[in-house]
Protein backbone atom coordinates (compact mmCIF):
# COMPACT_ATOMS: atom_id res chain seq x y z
CA UNK A 1 0.00 0.00 0.00
CA UNK A 2 2.90 2.39 1.11
CA UNK A 3 4.43 1.07 -2.01
CA UNK A 4 1.97 2.03 -4.56
CA UNK A 5 1.71 5.79 -3.42
CA UNK A 6 5.48 6.71 -4.09
CA UNK A 7 5.59 4.87 -7.71
CA UNK A 8 4.18 7.07 -10.11
CA UNK A 9 4.30 5.66 -13.82
CA UNK A 10 3.98 7.25 -16.75
CA UNK A 11 2.68 6.28 -20.01
CA UNK A 12 4.82 5.11 -22.93
CA UNK A 13 3.43 7.50 -24.98
CA UNK A 14 4.85 10.71 -23.10
CA UNK A 15 8.42 9.27 -23.89
CA UNK A 16 8.24 8.43 -27.43
CA UNK A 17 9.35 11.58 -29.23
CA UNK A 18 7.13 10.62 -32.45
CA UNK A 19 3.93 11.11 -30.26
CA UNK A 20 5.35 14.23 -28.92
CA UNK A 21 4.51 17.91 -29.98
CA UNK A 22 7.21 19.43 -28.79
CA UNK A 23 9.61 17.47 -30.75
CA UNK A 24 9.97 18.40 -34.41
CA UNK A 25 12.51 18.44 -36.97
CA UNK A 26 14.64 21.98 -38.21
CA UNK A 27 14.28 23.48 -40.37
CA UNK A 28 15.49 21.52 -43.26
CA UNK A 29 16.19 24.61 -45.98
CA UNK A 30 18.59 26.35 -43.16
CA UNK A 31 20.36 23.49 -42.13
CA UNK A 32 23.75 22.80 -44.20
CA UNK A 33 23.74 18.97 -45.47
CA UNK A 34 26.91 17.03 -45.17
CA UNK A 35 27.82 15.61 -48.81
CA UNK A 36 30.14 12.80 -50.03
CA UNK A 37 31.42 10.08 -47.54
CA UNK A 38 30.59 12.26 -44.40
CA UNK A 39 26.93 12.74 -45.50
CA UNK A 40 26.88 8.11 -45.98
CA UNK A 41 28.66 8.23 -42.56
CA UNK A 42 26.95 10.65 -40.43
CA UNK A 43 23.18 10.35 -42.18
CA UNK A 44 22.42 8.84 -39.12
CA UNK A 45 22.48 8.75 -35.26
CA UNK A 46 22.06 5.02 -33.93
CA UNK A 47 20.62 6.57 -30.36
CA UNK A 48 17.68 9.06 -31.54
CA UNK A 49 17.33 8.01 -35.35
CA UNK A 50 17.40 11.13 -37.44
CA UNK A 51 19.48 12.69 -39.90
CA UNK A 52 22.67 14.83 -38.84
CA UNK A 53 23.14 18.55 -40.02
CA UNK A 54 25.15 21.39 -39.63
CA UNK A 55 23.98 24.19 -38.36
CA UNK A 56 24.69 27.53 -39.47
CA UNK A 57 24.82 29.90 -36.11
CA UNK A 58 24.57 33.30 -37.82
CA UNK A 59 20.57 32.76 -38.15
CA UNK A 60 20.19 30.21 -35.63
CA UNK A 61 16.80 31.20 -34.24
CA UNK A 62 13.73 32.92 -34.93
CA UNK A 63 13.84 34.99 -31.79
CA UNK A 64 17.66 36.16 -32.07
CA UNK A 65 16.24 39.67 -33.10
CA UNK A 66 14.83 39.93 -29.99
CA UNK A 67 18.35 38.88 -28.53
CA UNK A 68 20.84 42.41 -27.53
CA UNK A 69 23.86 39.52 -27.45
CA UNK A 70 26.30 39.01 -24.44
CA UNK A 71 29.75 40.99 -23.30
CA UNK A 72 32.31 39.33 -25.28
CA UNK A 73 33.98 36.91 -22.47
CA UNK A 74 37.54 38.96 -22.12
CA UNK A 75 35.16 41.34 -20.52
CA UNK A 76 34.32 37.91 -18.18
CA UNK A 77 37.19 36.71 -18.05
CA UNK A 78 35.38 33.48 -18.13
CA UNK A 79 37.23 30.79 -19.51
CA UNK A 80 34.05 28.36 -19.95
CA UNK A 81 33.09 30.35 -22.65
CA UNK A 82 35.02 28.84 -26.05
CA UNK A 83 35.03 30.97 -29.23
CA UNK A 84 34.15 30.04 -32.45
CA UNK A 85 30.59 28.90 -33.49
CA UNK A 86 29.29 24.91 -31.86
CA UNK A 87 28.83 23.71 -35.50
CA UNK A 88 32.76 23.17 -34.94
CA UNK A 89 32.19 20.81 -32.71
CA UNK A 90 28.46 19.60 -33.00
CA UNK A 91 26.61 18.31 -35.54
CA UNK A 92 23.20 19.68 -35.40
CA UNK A 93 19.89 17.08 -35.89
CA UNK A 94 16.73 17.97 -34.27
CA UNK A 95 15.25 21.39 -33.20
CA UNK A 96 13.45 20.46 -30.12
CA UNK A 97 11.45 22.23 -27.22
CA UNK A 98 12.53 20.68 -23.90
CA UNK A 99 12.19 22.96 -20.85
CA UNK A 100 13.01 25.89 -24.05
CA UNK A 101 13.64 25.33 -27.76
CA UNK A 102 17.35 24.16 -28.85
CA UNK A 103 18.77 22.01 -31.05
CA UNK A 104 20.00 18.05 -30.65
CA UNK A 105 23.94 18.46 -31.44
CA UNK A 106 26.05 15.12 -31.46
CA UNK A 107 29.98 15.88 -30.70
CA UNK A 108 31.77 15.27 -34.39
CA UNK A 109 34.52 12.97 -32.50
CA UNK A 110 35.25 9.14 -33.44
CA UNK A 111 33.17 6.27 -31.72
CA UNK A 112 29.53 6.90 -30.41
CA UNK A 113 29.04 10.58 -29.85
CA UNK A 114 27.89 12.58 -27.31
CA UNK A 115 24.76 14.60 -27.22
CA UNK A 116 24.13 18.34 -25.85
CA UNK A 117 21.23 20.40 -26.12
CA UNK A 118 21.84 23.58 -27.17
CA UNK A 119 20.41 26.73 -26.72
CA UNK A 120 20.65 30.38 -27.43
CA UNK A 121 21.52 32.58 -24.53
CA UNK A 122 18.88 35.27 -24.53
CA UNK A 123 20.18 37.48 -21.44
CA UNK A 124 20.99 41.46 -21.52
CA UNK A 125 24.70 42.88 -21.65
CA UNK A 126 24.43 43.62 -17.76
CA UNK A 127 22.61 40.18 -16.85
CA UNK A 128 25.54 38.64 -18.23
CA UNK A 129 28.51 40.45 -17.02
CA UNK A 130 26.94 40.11 -13.58
CA UNK A 131 26.23 36.22 -14.14
CA UNK A 132 29.97 34.46 -13.39
CA UNK A 133 28.86 31.86 -16.38
CA UNK A 134 30.63 28.76 -15.67
CA UNK A 135 30.03 25.06 -15.81
CA UNK A 136 27.42 23.57 -13.89
CA UNK A 137 26.36 20.17 -12.68
CA UNK A 138 24.23 19.00 -9.71
CA UNK A 139 21.16 16.11 -9.43
CA UNK A 140 18.79 18.34 -9.47
CA UNK A 141 19.36 20.81 -12.82
CA UNK A 142 19.88 20.21 -16.22
CA UNK A 143 23.78 19.96 -16.12
CA UNK A 144 25.67 23.12 -18.15
CA UNK A 145 28.84 21.74 -19.98
CA UNK A 146 30.33 24.71 -22.19
CA UNK A 147 29.54 27.53 -24.04
CA UNK A 148 30.48 28.92 -27.19
CA UNK A 149 30.51 32.61 -27.98
CA UNK A 150 30.53 33.83 -31.73
CA UNK A 151 30.02 37.63 -32.95
CA UNK A 152 27.29 38.22 -30.60
CA UNK A 153 25.85 35.32 -29.53
CA UNK A 154 26.10 33.24 -27.03
CA UNK A 155 25.44 29.34 -27.39
CA UNK A 156 25.18 27.23 -24.33
CA UNK A 157 25.57 23.63 -24.37
CA UNK A 158 23.52 21.02 -21.61
CA UNK A 159 23.49 17.62 -21.44
CA UNK A 160 20.77 16.02 -23.19
CA UNK A 161 18.26 14.18 -21.52
CA UNK A 162 16.11 11.93 -24.52
CA UNK A 163 13.72 10.85 -21.51
CA UNK A 164 12.54 13.34 -20.12
CA UNK A 165 8.72 15.44 -20.06
CA UNK A 166 8.38 18.35 -19.08
CA UNK A 167 6.10 18.83 -15.58
CA UNK A 168 3.15 20.75 -17.44
CA UNK A 169 3.10 18.00 -19.99
CA UNK A 170 2.70 15.22 -17.88
CA UNK A 171 0.21 17.47 -15.88
CA UNK A 172 -1.63 17.99 -18.91
CA UNK A 173 -2.11 14.59 -19.19
CA UNK A 174 -5.72 12.59 -18.34
CA UNK A 175 -3.29 9.39 -18.15
CA UNK A 176 -1.47 10.36 -15.31
CA UNK A 177 -2.02 10.78 -11.44
CA UNK A 178 0.53 12.65 -9.46
CA UNK A 179 0.12 12.08 -5.46
CA UNK A 180 0.53 14.18 -2.83
CA UNK A 181 3.96 12.12 -1.78
CA UNK A 182 4.60 12.98 -5.39
CA UNK A 183 4.41 16.60 -5.43
CA UNK A 184 6.44 16.68 -2.32
CA UNK A 185 8.96 14.61 -3.82
CA UNK A 186 9.24 17.16 -6.83
CA UNK A 187 8.80 20.46 -4.79
CA UNK A 188 11.85 19.00 -2.68
CA UNK A 189 14.18 18.54 -5.48
CA UNK A 190 13.04 21.82 -7.38
CA UNK A 191 13.94 23.26 -4.43
CA UNK A 192 17.46 21.35 -3.68
CA UNK A 193 18.07 22.55 -7.25
CA UNK A 194 17.61 26.33 -6.78
CA UNK A 195 19.48 26.09 -3.43
CA UNK A 196 22.80 25.25 -6.00
CA UNK A 197 22.10 27.95 -8.31
CA UNK A 198 21.57 30.61 -5.48
CA UNK A 199 24.41 29.41 -2.89
CA UNK A 200 27.05 27.80 -5.59
CA UNK A 201 26.52 29.42 -8.34
CA UNK A 202 25.35 32.68 -6.81
CA UNK A 203 22.72 33.61 -9.41
CA UNK A 204 19.09 33.33 -9.90
CA UNK A 205 17.14 31.12 -11.99
CA UNK A 206 14.06 33.60 -12.90
CA UNK A 207 11.82 31.44 -14.69
CA UNK A 208 10.67 28.72 -12.43
CA UNK A 209 7.31 26.77 -13.42
CA UNK A 210 6.15 23.84 -14.80
CA UNK A 211 7.64 24.71 -17.76
CA UNK A 212 11.38 24.42 -16.57
CA UNK A 213 10.88 21.39 -14.41
CA UNK A 214 11.62 17.87 -16.35
CA UNK A 215 11.02 14.85 -14.92
CA UNK A 216 12.64 11.08 -15.92
CA UNK A 217 11.49 7.84 -15.98
CA UNK A 218 13.68 7.02 -13.48
CA UNK A 219 12.21 9.18 -10.95
CA UNK A 220 14.98 11.96 -11.52
CA UNK A 221 13.52 15.48 -11.19
CA UNK A 222 15.34 18.93 -12.38
CA UNK A 223 15.29 22.13 -13.09
CA UNK A 224 15.94 23.97 -16.55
Amino acid sequence: MEKSKRNTYLPAHLWNSNNRPDVRPSGVDSLDKPSGGDANQNSHSARIHVPLHVLPTTNATDSQEHYNGPVSPQQTGCKFIQDGKPSRKYLISWKIDQAGPGWIGLENSPGYPAEVLIKLNTMGKKHYGQSNLRAATHPNIVDLLEAFYNGSTLFLAYRYHGLAVTLSLVRSSPHVYLSDVDFATICRSVLRGLQYVHDTLRISHGAISSKSVLLFHDGEVRIS
